[in-house]
């Protein structure tokens, strides 16, 4: 028969094992669920990070002449963008097929909140401008701004809600007209003294397509009132047109307020006639 001591010390030994085996086992478990966690969770989720992209969409017809909508939705997800300025939408036009644009890419990107900024109407249905939002929008409105060159141009205002920070979130396409920059000079005026006073957020994005560069007056109008995110946290010169051999940038991601872009970058691709420009911000704390 075994010693009594000793039994004890061997069963004492045996439950000590077991209980170590056990303990390792939880812990295992629970930097395995944490890990997931931590993966399933996009960056774009956490509280002090926005991700911003402004795109002219060109109605969705890309370098290949083929109006693609799921190219589109693609590079949205891609990017992890939580908000999105897009020019050119159409909604219901011959052209695009009669399709809702603005609607499609929401579900196919799970950016539920939407704004459409109606400019004009063309083709049997809607153009003008939207707004795609993983956070609530709270309040928008499309402001019209005087018609001279003959198409109407015009500036979303929304206001977003993102945890406890609510924002202003400014998206234009301004006129096109070659030499002749008076009428983006006004219109850039109009958002620095008029548009952007009226609101009393504290953060403030503008995207969109000024369709002038870097320099010009319409672009020293804006950067007089709001930082130029690309400047801030972009390498290299930022070119977002022509898609092929880019030699101009004029699409923009100006910001104001608590936060600080940590990167910027113009994605390559030919689902438009532009490049979608996407900037990764940081809230900044109080």
């Amino acid at each position: 028969m075994e010693n009594p001591q000793v039994f004890l010390k061997n069963s004492y030994l045996r439950n000590k094992k077991k209980r170590t085996v056990f303990f390792l086992f939880l812990i295992c478990l629970t930097l395995l669920f944490s890990n997931a966690d931590a993966i399933s969770i996009p960056e774009s989720d956490i509280e002090d990070t926005l991700i911003v992209m402004t795109y002219n969409i060109h109605h969705g017809r890309g370098t290949d002449g083929k109006v693609d909508i799921d190219r589109i939705a693609d590079l949205l997800i891609e990017s992890k963008a939580d908000i999105v300025a897009l020019q050119e939408v159409d909604i219901h036009t011959e052209r695009s097929g009669k399709i809702d644009i603005a609607k499609i890419l929401s579900e196919k990107t799970g950016l539920k909140f939407t704004a459409f900024g109606k400019n004009l109407e063309f083709e049997g249905g809607e153009y003008g401008n939207a707004i795609l939002s993983r956070y609530p929008i709270e309040n928008e409105e499309n402001i019209h701004f005087k018609n001279i060159s003959g198409e109407q141009r015009g500036v979303q205002a929304a206001i977003i809600k993102i945890y406890q920070k609510s924002l202003l979130f400014l998206n234009t396409h301004l006129d096109h007209t070659g030499n002749d920059d008076s009428e983006r000079v006004l219109y850039a005026e109009k958002i620095r003294d008029e548009i952007i006073p009226f609101y009393d957020q504290q953060v403030i994005f503008l995207a969109g397509d000024l369709n002038d560069v870097p320099g010009s007056r319409t672009y020293q109008i804006i950067n007089r009132r709001l930082k130029d995110a690309w400047f801030e946290a972009g390498t290299g010169e930022g070119f977002t047109i022509p898609v092929k051999n880019p030699n101009r940038r004029i699409d923009y991601i100006f910001y104001s307020g608590n936060i600080m872009p940590k990167e910027a970058k113009v994605i390559q691709t030919g689902a438009s006639d532009h490049l979608p420009l996407v900037v990764k911000f940081m809230f900044i704390n109080d």
